[in-house]
């Protein structure tokens, strides 16, 4: 047999209601306190009975293009000190990574130029002595 909702078992749990809230005042949402009043979103005021939204007014418009302005000079300001910082900091970093890789290289930089310098030193030694050999061979100095 069918229940009826009224005599079907209540959920065991249900939600209460724990917070009153004021319904806007219908001067556009400023209560005589000087106050502004939030206008619920859909999921708080929804429903066939709920007010609709008030029309947003051209100072509103303005005040919301104003915060957008003020909100893009921010975002353009911390991206400025952000570029800097970090043109600061990979400049910092690039140094360091080229020092390390010097002090890396420099044993093998001082190994070829050492072994340079020893294939100059012995061509010119063996140059000075064949220059040597074809003056004895010829007769002694000239």
């Amino acid at each position: 047999m069918p229940q009826n909702p009224s005599t079907a078992a209540a959920p065991r749990f249900v939600p209460t209601l724990t917070e009153v809230v004021d319904r806007p005042a219908p001067d556009g949402g400023v209560r005589a306190s000087g106050t502004a009043v939030s206008v619920a979103g859909p999921e708080a005021g929804s429903g066939p009975g709920a007010p609709a939204a008030p029309p947003a007014t051209p100072q509103a418009l303005q005040e919301l293009q104003e915060l957008q302005e003020l909100q893009e000079q921010i975002t353009q300001r911390v991206l400025a000190r952000v570029d800097a910082v970090l043109a600061g900091r990979l400049s910092d970093a690039i140094a360091l990574v080229v020092l390390e890789q010097t002090r890396f290289m420099l044993p093998r930089l001082r190994e070829e130029i050492a072994g340079a310098v020893r294939n100059a030193v012995s061509a010119a030694l063996a140059q000075e002595r064949d220059a040597l050999q074809a003056q004895a061979g010829r007769g002694g100095p000239a």
